[in-house]
């Protein structure tokens, strides 16, 4: 029912040098502005934070909310109609499930002809290609330059960090990125790469909501954990029971401690 989306700043955007209490005064979008990244700085910030361009900012709001937002800022309101993937692992496999869910065409590259047979029979809505995704020729032949969504996921993360380079030089489309290992991350922050999604980060926030849970089992339940900007912010989401200090307190009310 609520949605947390992170989102850069351009230097052209309306938003450049606005207030975010101005978002909600002077344009009317009951949206929540829960964390601005600004170089290697993370602000919890308040009404009268000025944004900049380049600024990373996420915010949350209801669906409809979000949209309207985005509406009135012209920020990514084109829908994305078609992705190719190349990898047919369990990744690859969720991901085009998802798509194919939401209305979008999935077209889903893997080298294995048993995994191959395995996709079709699983995903019969999705086009299921035997090959090799990592051959330009291949990947321009099933139509590349006109895919508004792509994802690297094969095992190997030197294959997806080079397919997702050459793919980002032929199309502007969105790019994602799956890589496994983490050791080289500053290395990997300066390439022209978009999203980049690493398997073991999603998992260990798992562990973390479930630990962070039994830490506050005394006054609350949490439901929902993230990190986010790089792990320097968390949103959590959790149940206020019964006989909690906070409750009945307006939340302006609340001491809450800076940023």
């Amino acid at each position: 029912m609520v949605e947390m989306i992170h989102f850069k700043v351009k230097s052209d955007s309306k938003l450049c040098n606005l207030t975010l209490i101005d978002i909600r005064s002077k344009f009317r979008c009951n949206v929540l502005a829960c964390t601005v990244q600004r170089g290697d700085d993370v602000f919890i910030p308040t009404g009268d934070f000025v944004l900049q361009a380049e600024d990373m900012v996420s915010i949350m709001g209801s669906r409809a909310d979000t949209h309207e937002f985005f509406r009135i800022f012209g920020v990514g309101m084109r829908k994305i109609p078609d992705a190719m993937i190349v990898g047919g692992g369990k990744v690859g496999y969720y991901l085009a499930k998802s798509l194919l869910d939401s209305g979008i065409k999935v077209k889903l590259i893997d080298s294995d002809p048993v995994r191959c047979e395995q996709l079709a029979n699983q995903l019969p809505e999705a086009d299921i290609i035997c090959g090799d995704g990592t051959d330009k020729n291949l990947i321009m032949e099933e139509g590349l330059l006109g895919t508004a969504g792509f994802a690297a996921l094969t095992s190997i993360d030197e294959e997806n960090i080079l397919l997702s380079l050459y793919v980002r030089s032929k199309i502007s489309s969105k790019v994602v990125t799956k890589i496994n290992r983490i050791n080289y991350e500053d290395v990997i922050e300066k390439m022209d790469l978009d999203t980049i999604i690493n398997p073991n980060i999603v998992s260990t926030e798992l562990v973390a909501q479930f630990v962070r849970s039994m830490q506050h089992t005394m006054d609350s339940d949490i439901e929902t954990y993230r990190t986010i900007n790089d792990g320097k912010a968390e949103a959590l989401e959790f149940v206020v029971n019964e006989g909690a200090k906070i409750v009945g307190i307006p939340l302006m009310e609340l001491k809450r401690k800076n940023n």
